[in-house]
């Protein structure tokens, strides 16, 4: 079909859908219109029009309009080209310049100038494609010297003045650079090329000079100097003058070192050394300057061999000729202060005032740098100021200011052109520049980030093509420990990528060790140093479980102790023995083994001796034995607090010199809690301005995560004082200060768009919620106030997903779909991380895994977003409102709100009277706290899964003991939660369904707690049904309506459920007699299909379609999808962090259908009944806010009503339950109703039998675990 678009609406509609660089650059090659003048302009004046209405869309289209205008730009720089220097600049400017792309823009460029007539466009192109040409036939020249004598190649560069032009050599340089920054496999060749041009050049200007003194044209004195370019290799041996030189320099440093020879008299020997006069006439130097060369030679000698004293001593004399030795020129004499200040680099170590002795370096390199011309020594110059930055950077240690001051150092080096052999050294520059910039915090902190990666990452390319074993070392280690502690991108990928890199730095050297003299120290310190790496990665990462990391943390620490030998390097083994008192001590909060306490004191002791002269790691080490009072109770002791508070108050103040902000903020925080332990008068107040002090310095250095924790530990000291005082405006302050906390949670979840991540993130930080609704009740705050805390606090992930489906399921039906499928490609591409996280050992990366699912993720929600920008989060629907708007059409309803928080309970009752709204509510506080849970439901769990893993005649016993645990339990929340919430309950409450959202409760079996009058909950009201959030509840008053599809699977494949089969048989005939239309999926043994049923004897109804497939979670999932009704028998179990339902493969062997694979499934449209007749379908994490289980992730893709259970099902009571539910389904009861039937039946059937067994067959073990939940 035509269009009615003109060309130019055309463009910019492509433009406006372009998704890149590329796409725009395409676009300018291919269409005239897309290089218009205007285009660019008109691009921004769009985005200057819907800034306020979409700032996303804005923000885009002016980066786009920007593109345009660069590449406009960057054209007409290209038509004003004159020479090589213009294309240098050019390229300099414009780095796409390099591309291929940039090549077919120009043709594009040339035919619009050919088809407008523009004369003086067309010969400005023309000259610059002439620059252009005669560089490519240059290289190409260079490129092919074979079969050329001198004579002819000499003839080549003479000919071609370009070959020797030092803009050309440039430009070969970066085109080389380019390359290594996107990897390609020509950045070696441009290098290679430029350093062969550069020596090529040099031979042939020196023959010439040589030629033309023969021929008696050169009045000089019968010398010609050459000087050709050393490789980093040789200018770094350059003391190894001659074998002869060497081993009489090696025998009298071992001399020297074993104290038979004195050192002058070693150097008096060395300077008569007979080689000496043939030098000199080389270097044109006189006896002194010999004198001073030889003797420096020796020197580096020695320091390769010396004893701790011997070093200094050698230092010191090398120190000395600086002012002694003699130069025959300024070149000379800074090529000696250049070789000096690398002794200072590797050995300052040894001095005893390392500060000074750095200083002083850095005095010298200023002093003689202005004296060194950099055309006619651009290497000198480059390496003088490598070396001033690595200086500053260990001055940094002390003084953390001159950091910038490095940076601009290394920087000015990297400018430096014209250095042959110069890849390693760019490299290993590249690499220290990084680690700089990774200790300044610039204003725009982003825009840093991607400098300090692309800095990196050209580092790493660079030495892999140079093949360099030590400098890709301590690239890939650099770069591990700058993305472990990077604050942009995703924090898991980041630590995988860290961890991979770790272990491939570990794989890089030792690979090459055979290679390497281990008592090098220097080589030590690079072998040691991934695998603390490697250590620090594993002990942060959120990977795994926290017993195993620390684990294989300590190992790795471990063996950089062992790598690290005997090296004098004071400063990495003290932060080896630090981060072991780190991981030792989170191992005793683990496990309470008093064996890791010990081992934590001793290891912070080790440390302060060794960091003694590194003020920041030495601080660090001091807090770390000050805080072992408040970790360890035996050490507490008034005595010990008081000399941890001197100590902490003496690390404050060497870290106050250092200025590094998280480190600073710790400090504060540990003296907080120091002064919380001694508990004199004003402790408390001096805890909270310690503490303030440390949550504002951890908000601005980004991290976030501990500036929350430090707001709530505020308010926990506020809430002391208000029990200490009674005083309100202590509650009104911890309530401010955890109200600040939640715009950074908020900060938090902005960051993310991953259904795990915001879970955790939910559940993580969902007490601050909880804590402000408790000092809410406290103040007698506004209700709406409340109730929007008391739903935050459990959590936001569950609703955030509800509303985004619900915001695709708004649209047209076939955008719908389309919407749905790109959260299922999503979805998928997420659960392949959450997998491999979960499968993952802990010192294994999953680099390649997050990454391919990063890109995956990334291509789907900007498809997803393109269609529907983020659905707007819950708060813009007040709870309150949610709860009176859903009691005017289910007046039938009390609703009941729990939330836990650190220093009581908040319970918020609704409804419970014909007609009530929510002025009929109760606001109920109560004293069960978090602490107060947390041993009853460690107990229960414990005696629980000694029940599941019982058998034989130990298994009555276990059950018992599992019996009585739950009682405990009920025991607890009976009289301290349900009985204050329900006493004013009436007999009329049996026909009221009793909603509740339990928050970290949910999990427990709140219905089968006993009230007062004795009976349970579940059999005081007409039902009980679970929400995950008072925000779900819909107005909507949705009929129920018999189910005209059903889906019902049998999975049994190890046909230990001789009831599954007939319970799905069961199930389908009472479904059917009610209309309803049933497929069957059922697997019994290796049996699947009819033959499933008859292996149990079942005689299926001929009615029910038997489908002869396996129910493989794809098949199920396939078929749910336009179903009304699902039911499932078979066992459910928890697996690797998640909760399952165990169907097959193709192969007929288990396979799980987990909660990943059902988030990963189509929506359910038809909004079914799901009953899940299963184990532990309903147990998500025990004491999360959120509820996450099977049973509620099919909630969240859009089930209405499931049915599923806490805890494994004991005896027949699956099926008496499941016939009970689907009677009265069939009698027209709705789900809530046939659901509060089911479960008194069931309690009412078991009481009236009689057992030998310790446990009566009516305790709730039996008939509590279904849980119904209810959907939005």
């Amino acid at each position: 079909m035509p269009s009615n678009s003109s060309p130019r609406q055309t463009v910019l509609q492509k433009l406006w859908n372009s998704t890149g660089q590329d796409d725009v650059w395409n676009l300018m090659a291919r269409e005239s219109a897309a290089r218009a003048a205007d285009i660019s302009p008109e691009l921004l004046r769009e985005a200057d029009d819907c800034r306020q209405v979409n700032p996303n869309l804005a923000e885009r289209l002016e980066a786009i309009g920007e593109e345009v205008a660069r590449v406009n730009t960057s054209v007409d720089r290209f038509a004003a080209i004159t020479g090589m220097a213009d294309l240098l600049e050019l390229n300099k400017s414009y780095e796409f310049s390099w591309l291929g792309k940039f090549n077919r823009i120009l043709g594009g460029y040339w035919a619009d100038a050919l088809r407008s007539g523009d004369q003086q466009r067309i010969q400005g192109l023309r000259n610059g494609m002439k620059v252009l040409q005669s560089v490519y036939i240059a290289i190409h020249e260079a490129q092919k010297p074979e079969g050329k004598g001198r004579e002819t190649w000499t003839r080549t560069l003479q000919s071609n003045p370009l070959l020797c032009d030092p803009h050309l050599h440039e430009f070969l340089d970066r085109r080389a650079h380019f390359a290594a920054k996107h990897n390609h496999p020509s950045a070696e060749g441009f290098a290679q090329l430029a350093d062969y041009l550069r020596l090529c050049c040099k031979t042939v200007q020196a023959i010439t000079k040589l030629e033309e003194h023969r021929a008696g044209t050169d009045g000089g004195d019968g010398f010609v100097e050459f000087r050709l370019p050393l490789k980093p290799e040789q200018a770094e041996l350059w003391f190894a003058i001659s074998k002869n030189f060497i081993a009489t320099a090696s025998d009298l440093a071992k001399k020297v070192n074993e104290g038979t020879v004195p050192i002058q008299n070693a150097i008096t020997t060395i300077i008569q050394f007979p080689e000496g006069k043939k030098f000199a006439r080389q270097d044109k130097e006189d006896k002194k300057s010999r004198a001073t060369f030889f003797s420096s030679a020796f020197l580096e000698h020695l320091l390769l061999v010396a004893s701790p004293g011997t070093r200094l001593d050698a230092l010191n004399l090398y120190r000395d000729l600086v002012a002694t030795g003699h130069w025959s020129s300024q070149e000379s004499r800074a090529t000696f202060v250049l070789r000096y200040a690398k002794a200072v680099l590797v050995h300052w170590r040894y001095f005893p005032d390392p500060s000074i002795r750095l200083h002083e370096a850095i005095d010298l390199i200023d002093e003689t740098l202005p004296f060194v011309d950099v055309t006619k020594s651009p290497r000198l110059t480059r390496d003088l100021w490598f070396v001033h930055a690595r200086i500053l950077e260990n001055i940094g240690i002390w003084e953390p200011e001159v950091y910038e001051a490095a940076a601009v150092s290394y920087q000015r080096g990297l400018d430096v052109p014209n250095i042959a052999f110069e890849l390693e050294a760019r490299g290993m520059a590249l690499t220290d520049y990084a680690n700089t910039l990774s200790r300044l915090h610039p204003a725009d902190e982003e825009a840093h980030d991607k400098k300090i990666t692309a800095t990196f990452r050209e580092a790493l390319t660079i030495l892999k093509t140079e093949k360099r074993i030590l400098g890709g070392t301590l690239a890939l280690n650099s770069y591990a420990i700058y993305l472990n502690e990077r604050r942009f991108g995703e924090r898991v990928e980041n630590q995988e990528r860290a961890l991979a890199l770790a272990q491939e730095a570990i794989d890089l050297i030792e690979g090459d060790r055979e290679n390497f003299d281990e008592s090098n120290d220097y080589l030590r310190r690079t072998i040691a140093g991934p695998y603390l790496t490697k250590s620090n990665v594993i002990l942060q990462r959120e990977v795994g479980d926290d017993y195993s990391a620390h684990k294989a943390g300590i190992d790795a620490l471990h063996s950089a102790w062992d790598k690290l030998g005997k090296s004098q390097d004071d400063q990495l083994r003290g932060i080896i023995k630090l981060n072991l008192g780190h991981a030792y001590i989170a191992l005793y909060a683990m496990t309470g083994d008093t064996s890791g306490a010990r081992d934590a004191m001793y290891a912070y002791h080790e440390a302060e001796g060794l960091l003694h002269a590194y003020p920041l790691e030495y601080s660090q080490a001091i807090l770390g034995t000050a805080m072992l009072v408040s970790e360890v109770p035996e050490c507490c002791s008034p005595e010990g607090i008081q000399e941890s508070l001197v100590s902490g108050e003496k690390a404050l103040a060497l870290l106050e010199k250092t200025n590094v902000p998280t480190a600073l903020a710790r400090a504060w925080a540990c003296l907080a809690e120091l002064r919380l332990l001694r508990k004199n008068v004003g402790d408390d107040e001096a805890a909270i301005e310690y503490l303030s002090l440390a949550r504002d310095k951890f908000f601005a250095a980004g991290s976030i995560e501990n500036a929350i924790t430090a707001a709530q530990r505020i308010a926990a000291v506020q809430m002391q004082i208000f029990y200490k005082t009674t005083s309100l405006d202590a509650v009104r302050a911890a309530k401010d200060v955890l109200l600040t906390a939640t715009k950074w949670v908020d900060k938090l979840w902005e960051q993310i768009d991953s259904v795990g991540w915001h879970y955790l993130i939910s559940d993580r930080y969902s007490d601050v919620y909880a804590d402000i609704a408790w000092c809410q009740s406290v103040l007698g705050d506004p209700l709406e106030e409340m109730v929007f805390m008391a739903a935050r606090a459990k959590g936001r992930e569950f609703l955030a997903h509800s509303r985004e489906l619900q915001f695709g399921a708004e649209a047209s039906e076939k955008l719908g779909e389309y919407a749905d499928q790109l959260r299922v490609d999503s979805r998928l591409a997420e659960s392949k991380r959450w997998q491999a996280s979960r499968k993952a050992k802990p010192d294994i990366a999953l680099d390649e895994v997050m990454r391919d699912s990063r890109e995956e993720m990334r291509r789907a929600e900007l498809r997803r977003r393109l269609l529907f920008p983020r659905p707007a989060e819950a708060e813009s629907v007040s709870a309150l409102a949610a709860v009176e708007a859903f009691l005017l059409t289910h007046p039938k309803s009390i609703i009941l709100d729990i939330t836990l928080s650190r220093w009581g309970t908040v319970a918020l009752l609704f409804g419970g009277k014909d007609a009530s709204g929510i002025e009929d509510h109760q606001v109920i506080t109560l004293p069960l706290k978090v602490s107060d849970m947390m041993r009853p439901v460690w107990d229960w769990l414990s005696n629980y899964r000694k029940y599941l893993g019982s058998k034989g005649p130990d298994r009555e016993d276990a059950r018992a003991a599992w019996a009585d645990a739950t009682d405990r339990l009920l025991e607890l929340v009976g009289p301290d939660v349900m009985q204050p919430c329900l006493a004013s309950l009436s007999d009329s409450a049996l026909d009221f369904s009793l909603i509740v959202a339990a928050g970290r409760l949910a999990g427990l079996p709140l219905h089968a707690a006993r009230l007062a009058d004795g009976r349970f909950v579940a059999e005081s009201v007409g039902t009980v049904e679970y929400i995950p959030n008072l925000s779900v509840l819909s107005p909507k008053q949705e009929k129920w309506e018999h189910p005209k599809t059903a889906l019902c699977v049998v999975s049994d494949p190890g046909a230990d459920l001789a009831s599954a089969a007939p319970e799905c048989d069961a199930v389908a005939k009472t479904l059917m007699q009610s209309g309803t239309k049933v497929s069957v999926l059922a697997i019994v043994g290796r049996d699947s299909g009819g033959s499933a049923f008859k292996r149990r004897g079942v005689v299926v109804a001929p009615e029910t379609e038997i489908l002869g497939e396996l129910p493989t979670p794809a098949r199920v999932a396939d078929l749910m999808s336009d179903k009304e009704h699902f039911f499932y028998s078979g066992h459910g179990t928890r697996a690797g962090g998640q909760s399952a339902l165990v169907l097959v493969g193709e192969d007929g062997n288990e396979k799980l259908f987990s909660e990943d694979e059902i988030l990963s499934m189509p929506a359910l449209r038809h909004r079914p009944l799901i009953v899940l007749s299963a184990c532990e379908t309903a147990r998500g994490e025990q004491g999360s806010s959120e509820l996450f289980d099977v049973a509620s992730c099919f909630l969240r893709i859009g089930a209405r009503y499931v049915i599923g259970s806490l805890w494994v099902v004991v005896g027949d009571c699956a099926t008496a339950f499941t016939a009970s539910f689907y009677e009265a389904l069939k009698k027209k009861a709705f789900p809530n109703e046939a659901f509060g039937l089911a479960v008194r039946e069931l309690r009412s059937h078991r009481a009236t039998r009689t057992t030998a067994s310790k446990v009566p067959l009516d305790h709730p073990i039996y008939w509590a675990p279904f849980l119904a939940l209810r959907g939005e």
